[in-house]
């Protein structure tokens, strides 16, 4: 996209273009670094400024929405993950990479808690679980959560 809108670069130099391939092999390597994606948009209509690999408490925007609730800042996505208890181990792999502290490990029943109103649906959960317990459900088709941004 930067190609197609040069008037939006501050500093051509500093970018660098790279495949899908490419893409996809940068995003592994950061979600194993146990970092969460997130993606900024600018202009109108808006396109995809930048790819931001993020981790709380290091990352400014994390700070915001999470300690000080600034919900313009960072918005959630349109996913939130859901456990399926009969599937979880209780290996809390999943409460280790979550940045948003959706998930706890409860004792009582050895397994994960999910707080979805807390879930922004970055799926870094649903990846590490070796059982395939977690799973994304669409935001929009759950009542409570449908506006929950």
């Amino acid at each position: 996209m930067y190609k197609e809108h040069p008037e939006r670069l501050w500093k051509e130099e500093k970018i660098e273009t790279v495949s899908v391939e490419e893409a996809k092999e940068h995003l592994e390597e950061w979600s194993d670094n146990g970092c969460c994606h997130t993606a900024s948009y600018v202009g109108s209509p808006a396109f995809m400024s930048k790819l931001c690999q993020c981790e709380y408490p290091v990352c400014i925007w994390l700070q915001w929405r999470l300690d000080w609730g600034l919900t313009g800042i960072l918005k959630k996505g349109h996913y939130v993950a859901s456990v399926d208890m009969d599937k979880c181990i209780g290996c809390a792999k999943c409460t280790k990479i979550c940045q948003f502290k959706a998930i706890s490990y409860s004792p009582s029943y050895e397994k994960a808690i999910l707080k979805q109103d807390k879930c922004f649906g970055c799926g870094e959960c649903m990846r590490v679980c070796p059982e395939e317990a977690i799973t994304m459900l669409e935001r929009e088709s759950l009542p409570a959560l449908k506006e929950e941004w």
